[in-house]
């Protein structure tokens, strides 16, 4: 086993997670005309945008749930 291989989560259910931010970053990006920039997010906010995260579901998956994740 390497240093990296916990880095990897390959497991289904990641992958899947994975797919469905992609498919929200394409369908919002060809709805709202947004172009992706590195450190964007340093130099402007888009309330809208993290509205939309919101309401996908996106926004504090990292939180503990008993923290209001």
């Amino acid at each position: 086993m390497s240093q990296f291989d916990a880095l990897r989560a390959n497991e289904p259910e990641l992958a899947e997670l994975r797919a469905s931010v992609r498919d929200f970053l394409d369908r919002d990006r060809a709805e709202y005309g947004w172009e992706p920039d590195v450190d964007s997010w340093l130099g402007q906010w888009d309330e809208g945008f993290s509205a939309r995260l919101a309401e996908a579901g996106f926004l504090g998956m990292t939180i503990p749930t008993e923290y209001g994740g």
